[in-house]
């Protein structure tokens, strides 16, 4: 056996035979190697718990990191000759893939917490998006008067009238109020575990 890895012992059949019972007696938790792979509790080690609304924040920040990160390399990926050691694209090229790790985990995390109020979160969206499509809808009514010369004046008819679109927007507004708080609850009462690693590059 390689000396730099594992104990010796003599070739000899008497001390194979030997070495034999000796590897019986060893519990299992303590290898006869010296070279130990990472167990699960030195993965475990590397988690951190934090809650679901910090976890929110801190993926917005990688988020954030990502974008100027990737503009950068555009940016400075061909600079003129001599100007090369300004920015180090390969250096950036490796943090960038970092971020996306970081990134896929964590979204990844914080979508199997969110099992339990997936619906909460579409209806919130789908709501937001309603009220923001009633303000663009149009409810010009009535005579409206002439815009150019020698143009004569048009009369609009609104099938939505403007207090028709301003009493749905406050009733999604409400709608919206009371999915947020609910959310909101929720994301600080449940945490997630992130890597280590992850934070350090949030930070």
């Amino acid at each position: 056996m390689p000396a730099a890895t594992c104990a010796t012992w003599s070739e000899s059949p008497a001390n194979l035979v030997a070495a034999s019972r000796v590897f019986v007696d060893i519990p299992f938790e303590q290898p006869f190697c010296k070279a130990q792979e990472p167990t699960m509790a030195h993965v475990k080690m590397a988690l951190q718990e934090i809650t679901l609304a910090k976890a929110l924040k801190l993926k917005n920040r990688l988020a954030g990191r990502l974008a100027k990160l990737q503009t950068d390399i555009q940016a400075y990926n061909s600079v003129p000759e001599g100007q090369t050691d300004q920015v180090d694209v390969p250096a950036l090229m490796r943090t960038r893939e970092e971020l996306v790790d970081a990134l896929v985990g964590l979204k990844t995390a914080i979508n199997a917490a969110n099992r339990e109020v997936q619906r909460d979160i579409y209806d919130l969206a789908e709501k937001k998006a309603t009220a923001q499509f009633l303000g663009c809808v149009n409810t010009r009514h009535g005579p409206q008067p002439a815009v150019y010369p020698n143009t004569s004046e048009v009369t609009y008819v609104a099938t939505l009238k403007k207090a028709d679109v301003d009493a749905l927007v406050a009733r999604l507004e409400n709608e919206i109020d009371r999915l947020q708080d609910r959310l909101d609850h929720f994301n600080h009462a449940h945490t997630v575990e992130v890597e280590g690693r992850t934070l350090e590059l949030a930070s």
